[in-house]
């Protein structure tokens, strides 16, 4: 199969679940300053992973994706 949008690719369509997952982990958490600062990098990180595939496959060059996938791993990581 060929890859015609960025919501063809499996990772993608992945990441919403992800996000759900995490909000709902973080509602666990303690109401701590350190809690909320963790919970609050999270959640940017796993929003950051959709966005980030998303630019990258608008670029029109394979090394701008590139760059972009691999910051969208960077924060899959870091989640």
């Amino acid at each position: 199969m060929r890859i015609q949008e960025f919501q063809d690719l499996v990772v993608w369509q992945k990441v919403p679940e992800f996000f759900r997952l995490i909000v709902s982990d973080a509602e666990k958490f303690p109401t701590t300053l350190a809690a909320r600062i963790v919970t609050g990098q999270s959640i940017r990180a796993v929003g950051s992973i959709s966005a980030n595939i998303a630019e990258g496959f608008g670029r029109k060059s394979s090394t701008e994706f590139g760059y972009h996938r691999g910051i969208a791993k960077g924060e899959a990581s870091e989640s």
